[in-house]
């Protein structure tokens, strides 16, 4: 240690003044202080005088601990308050300048400890014994763990002042101890392993022989914080008369949270965390044990019968309970974060036991309680990522990742069923929708949205200085649901992500796909069912954005992973959200939901395509008669239905995913098209001649059957531009992905064709798309033009107006472009090789004429 002339200088100064001081206090009384008090002032003088440097002068006054403690200590055994004040105001400096040596520090340990007993001058012990244990290396072993043990004694004193900072001593003294062990590994990292060199069979109530010093003492500590929450008496900290279960809880979960590295990096921290944490938290998780009140935890053997009666029911059940269920709570969510690659089995436990109570409580406070935690382990990456490679992926494992998935889209299907329906909920309906705030809206029942919920912030979890769970507002349950559930979408894209990246290994890419895959197809199917139901009774739009955000990201990971059913659920639900009810694509285009291929996929149909009806707390935006299809009833091309701005909503975020993953969608395409068409239709987007849509503005005795509102004039705009980007899209494609979605368009227009033989007026949204596709592929025309041209003239026979024009203005540009190239440049490699080919092309654009 170093330390500079002026220090030093002061240093002497201070000491000189402090016995001189006492000298004078003792004079009367305690003529055996005045003496001593007299001979360090000599003595430290004569060190001052001899030692040459202020090294030599601090190595000097170290050598001579023992005799500056003696009148100090002298002055502590009279119990004279002023005496002791002084004492130890000259301890404390002999401490703060590192003075004291490891028998110095011994003996100031053990004075301290008579004062305690004494109960004199508390609150200055407690100033003393921090900095006396965190200054130097001096205090260790047994007279560390007597340090500790004196907060934990002065922690239950009489004086609100000394049991506030005895808590703050406490709580300094326990992570004082765990960085010690950091730094001992830092400056032995080279070494893990400390080998006992006696040999033998290492003692129970020692710690483990191949642990160094430092990590030694933390060893010790942990295992009596858990003897001690657990009612046992402590083996290291002897003379614990009593500490609450709330405070040793709290003390374990700073040190999970605050050490992980001394946890993972030595396996005896290791066997503790399996061998005496969990189990602990799995015993007081239980029934029997959660409901009883520990009011202190006397030292008592666990097999005692006499220890119960130590610890009377001062508190309610019920009272008591949550504090210290909240507690275990939290440290089960950080034993998960932290600690799942070493506790595989415990961790699953644990997550099992939250489910529990996801599913037991659904009145009191376990139930929020446990989804809060859910929550933050769901909306990590890493812990999904975890999750599906430790259980889900391994054969004759609980799938934990879909359990969770499950447990929370339960949640959702029970807050959305009304169990009553009494005049005061109606009256509270009424009064929450003319207040206009968010909420869902399931079959007469109205379930309010709490705003501003995070994986971070937690009303009951971070509850930690009340005896009381606090009141649960409205809506908690299904609101914290609602955001788990967005957060738990995009944790699972990112793994997915994360798990899809290329890698050089063949077979660990491979391995990695097949994780990555298991993660979606075993989460997907209840995240779409909970967020289909909250989506259909979201009455707030930025709700249901997220909400709309979560199923564009399940389409986005299930086109990563190549899904197949599972992302055609995706999209058909995304679909029936854009449309004014789940039935419509089944009822008025024939196109049925996917089949479900196992009892979860059930689950998915039951909530979500088989609703009868979808409550009306969105603005209708227009009305009007279904796009016909000749594949359905005619009966029912006339009927009416309703869109809604929140089908709109749900239309964009459509338009956008298929746009953005057609390649990857080309199976669904004429699902996806399909749709589009329907939306067209129903928003009365009519083509232009150049093949973009735009509303019709013909005057009311012309615009038909629709009626669309002012409010919708917006939205339309912003679907345009959106439906415009299609055709590029498609443009875009592969040769085989591009046919394919060709002949979906073709398979749209014939039927828009036999929609017009009947005299009614057709969808010219497959044409226009056609159109505006071939317009843009001509540089490779010879892999299309067979399928399109045919199809086009089919067309020039049924159908009329602008749109013909605009086809026979493209044949006119094909044309052209054909003879250009052709002039220019001899035969272009983007047209056919052939001149037979080329005669035939041409021989086409003419029969179109």
């Amino acid at each position: 240690m170093s330390i500079n002339a002026i220090d030093s200088k002061k240093l002497v100064e201070a000491l000189l003044g402090d016995l001189r001081l006492l000298s004078q206090e003792a004079k009367k009384k305690q003529n055996h202080v005045k003496e001593s008090a007299e001979s360090g002032v000599v003595r430290i003088r004569n060190i001052s005088t001899a030692s040459v440097g202020d090294t030599v002068l601090i190595t000097n006054l170290r050598a001579a601990c023992t005799e500056l403690l003696q009148p100090l200590i002298l002055a502590c055994e009279t119990r004279y308050t002023r005496l002791v004040q002084i004492a130890l105001q000259g301890i404390q400096r002999l401490v703060q300048h590192r003075i004291l040596s490891g028998n110095g520090a011994t003996i100031v340990t053990n004075e301290l400890w008579a004062l305690v007993e004494a109960e004199c001058e508390e609150l200055r012990v407690l100033q003393t014994v921090p900095p006396l244990v965190s200054s130097e290396l001096v205090v260790t072993g047994n007279t560390l763990a007597k340090c500790i043990v004196m907060c934990f004694r002065l922690h239950f004193a009489k004086d609100p002042i000394v049991i506030n900072a005895a808590s703050a001593a406490v709580r300094q003294l326990v992570s004082t101890v765990f960085e010690r062990v950091i730094q001992e590994d830092g400056i032995f990292s080279s070494e893990l392993t400390v080998v006992n060199p006696a040999g033998g069979r290492p003692s129970a109530r020692a710690a483990p022989p191949t642990l160094r010093p430092c990590a030694a003492d933390a060893y010790m500590l942990f295992r009596d914080l858990c003897l001690l929450i657990n009612g046992e008496a402590p083996i290291w900290l002897v003379g614990i008369q009593e500490m609450t279960r709330t405070l040793g809880l709290e003390l374990l979960e700073s040190l999970l949270k605050g050490y992980p590295s001394v946890f993972i990096r030595h396996v005896e921290f290791g066997g503790l965390l399996k061998d005496d944490v969990c189990p602990l938290i799995i015993r007081l998780f239980s029934p029997n044990v959660k409901a009883m009140h520990i009011s202190s935890q006397h030292p008592a053997s666990r097999n005692s019968a006499a220890s119960m009666s130590n610890y009377p029911p001062t508190i309610s059940h019920e009272r008591q309970s949550f504090p210290i269920s909240m507690r275990l709570v939290r440290i089960v969510t950080l034993i998960v974060q932290f600690y799942q690659n070493i506790l595989h089995t415990e961790c699953e436990i644990f997550i099992s036991t939250l489910l529990k109570f996801v599913d037991g409580d659904r009145k009191g406070w376990q139930r929020p309680l446990a989804l809060e935690s859910l929550h933050r382990i769901v909306s990590s990456t890493d812990l999904v990522k975890w999750m599906t490679e430790s259980f889900d992926c391994r054969p004759n494992s609980t799938h934990v990742l879909e359990q969770v998935a499950v447990g929370l889209s339960t949640v959702v299907q029970q807050c959305l069923v009304s169990t009553t329906f009494s005049s005061d909920q109606e009256n509270e309906l009424e009064r929450s929708q003319e207040d206009g705030g968010p909420g869902f809206l399931s079959k007469g029942l109205w379930v309010p949205y709490v705003e501003h919920l995070t994986a971070k912030k937690s009303i009951l979890l971070d509850s930690l200085d009340r005896m009381d769970a606090v009141p649960i507002p409205e809506g908690y349950v299904l609101s914290r649901c609602c955001v788990a559930l967005c957060d738990m979408t995009q944790a699972v894209y990112a793994a997915i992500d994360n798990l899809c990246l290329p890698d050089e290994n063949q077979e660990s890419s491979e391995a990695k796909l097949e994780v990555a895959k298991v993660a979606y197809t075993n989460s997907q199917p209840s995240i779409l069912a909970a967020i289909g139901s909250l989506l259909a009774a979201s009455s707030d739009e930025m709700v249901s954005d997220q909400l709309l955000c979560c199923l564009s990201t399940l389409i986005s990971a299930g086109c990563r992973v190549g899904a197949g059913p599972d992302l055609h659920r995706s999209v058909y639900v995304l679909a029936i959200m854009s449309l004014p009810s789940p039935s419509y694509l089944n009822q008025f285009a024939a196109i049925a939901p996917p089949s479900a291929t196992s009892k979860r996929d059930v689950a998915v149909a039951e909530q979500v395509f088989d609703m009868e009806a979808w409550p009306s707390t969105a603005q209708v935006t227009a009305t009007g008669p279904p796009c016909p299809c000749p594949v359905v009833s005619t009966e029912l091309w006339n009927k009416q239905v309703l869109l809604t701005s929140k089908n709109m909503q749900a239309a964009r975020t459509f338009i956008a995913s298929i746009t953005t993953y057609i390649k990857e969608l080309n199976n669904l395409s004429y699902l996806c098209l399909a749709t589009c068409e329907h939306l067209s239709w129903l928003l009365a987007m009519r083509p232009t001649q150049v093949g973009q849509f735009e509303r019709e503005t013909r005057d009311d005795h012309s615009n038909g059957p629709t009626v669309v509102t002012n409010a919708a004039l917006a939205g339309i705009g912003m679907l345009s531009s959106l439906m415009d980007k299609v055709a590029p899209a498609i443009a875009a494609l592969p040769d085989d992905c591009f046919l394919s979605v060709i002949d979906s368009l073709i398979r749209l227009s014939d039927e828009s064709l036999a929609v017009a033989a009947t005299g009614r007026e057709s969808s010219l949204f497959p044409l226009a798309v056609l159109y505006k596709v071939c317009v843009l592929s001509l540089p490779r025309l010879d892999v299309f033009w067979q399928k399109t041209a045919n199809h086009f003239i089919k067309v020039c026979g049924f159908v009329d107006g602008d749109l013909i024009e605009s086809i026979l203005d493209m044949d006119r540009s094909v044309a052209i472009q054909i003879l250009e190239k052709v002039s220019d440049r001899g035969w272009d490699p983007t047209l056919p090789r052939d001149p037979i080919e080329m005669l035939k092309v041409i021989e086409d654009l003419s029969r179109m004429h």
